[in-house]
């Protein structure tokens, strides 16, 4: 899973439990019948939950992807300082 997919799945999952939230907000407020009300509970927040199944892979999956970056920069590092510490030498051909 690629780090802008992770991101996108976060975002997916907290925009469901938003509207979840606002529409059993608006079912509990208005005069909605009393026999749909149950269904509407259960739908609010089977729909959050269904979409919070894939979170913890997007969160290792970010996790991974942020180790990684700081072993490339580490690694990168590393090379410019054995890079700076090779000597200056003159070109064998005067080029």
């Amino acid at each position: 899973m690629t780090r802008r997919r992770a991101v996108q799945r976060l975002l997916v999952a907290a925009a469901t439990a938003v509207v979840s939230a606002g529409l059993l907000c608006a079912a509990a407020l208005a005069p909605a019948p009393a026999l749909i009300l149950p269904f509407v509970a259960a739908i609010c927040i089977a729909c959050p939950m269904a979409a919070a199944c894939e979170l913890p892979m997007a969160l290792e999956c970010l996790r991974y992807h942020r180790t990684r970056e700081s072993d490339r920069a580490r690694a990168l590092a590393e090379l410019r300082t054995g890079l700076s510490e090779l000597p200056e030498t003159r070109h064998p051909l005067g080029l």
